[in-house]
């Protein structure tokens, strides 16, 4: 992955859902639906999603080309909004992280800072 210098336009958005256990797998239908609405929309890069072993937390780790504003814009869409209001139904909380990529590593290399 590059690291910032190189792509100042590339964020990662860290969503920590908090959830009880008998909502997580719901959640997480929830939350591939809402993957399926977006993956296409411009800007859109790649998202992961890992759920805890006791499924109390669902974390999704995304990434996006261009603002935290347009990403916004584009969950804000009308079919976007209603499937994130059932997402935060679902949890007892939701926490998101802005951050850009500083550096990564594989099993092969980690990249300078």
């Amino acid at each position: 992955m590059p690291s910032t210098e190189e792509n100042k336009t590339q964020f990662v958005m860290l969503n920590i859902f908090r959830v009880e256990p008998q909502n997580c797998d719901e959640l997480l239908a929830v939350l591939h639906e809402v993957t399926q609405a977006i993956y296409k929309d411009p800007g859109f890069v790649s998202a992961t999603f890992h759920a805890s072993f006791d499924k109390t937390e669902v974390f999704n780790y995304a990434v996006y080309n261009g603002t935290q504003e347009e990403q916004g814009a584009m969950l804000k869409q009308p079919g976007h909004r209603q499937l994130m209001q059932r997402c935060l139904q679902l949890s007892t909380s939701n926490e998101r992280i802005y951050s850009h990529v500083v550096f990564s590593a594989n099993n092969t290399s980690v990249d300078p800072l």
